[in-house]
Parts: C-alpha cells; structure tokens; sequence
C-alpha cells in the first residue's frame, strides 16, 4: 500500500464534492483540509490520477504525491496525528 497526499485547487463547489466523494472510496483516508487529503491505495499514482482527473475541469488544478519518509505537523487533532504516524 501506498500514501499519497492528494490536493485539489478548485473553486467549483460541485468539483469539490465529486473529488471527494472518489477520494472517500479509497481504502483509506484522513482529511487534511477542505480540498486535500491523505489516502491509502495499492494503485500507482497515475491511475489515482486519472480516477480523480476526470471529474475536474481544464481550469482546476489537482497534485498526487506519494508520501516519503519524513513528515511533520502541528495543530490536527489527535485522531489525524495518529492517521499521520501510521501512514505517513
């Protein structure tokens, strides 16, 4: 399984909550923010993207990366933390 940071740059409220909706379908998931997210997947990022890709349009701008080995945070709630360390 793999950790991708997932992160959406929209301001179409509609393309907001289709992206999401397929980012919830994955495995798992911890919210970042309103319109980025952390998900688990065994899929390699270019079919993460392709799923996500199709529901924006040409004005919308979307990023997958596949987390590395360092990452740090500050003020999320306990619960995300934990998310983090886990998966991260």
């Amino acid at each position: 399984m793999f950790c991708y940071i997932v992160a959406l740059d929209s301001e179409n409220q509609n393309t907001i909550e289709q992206v999401k909706r397929r980012v919830l379908a994955y495995s798992g998931v911890c919210p970042i923010n309103k319109t980025t997210w952390a998900i688990k997947t065994a899929l390699p990022n270019s079919e993460v993207l392709k799923n996500l890709s199709s529901v924006i349009s040409t004005t919308d701008k979307l990023l997958v990366i596949r987390s590395g080995t360092e990452a740090t945070w500050i003020g999320y709630p306990p619960t995300y933390s934990d998310w983090f360390r886990r998966n991260f």
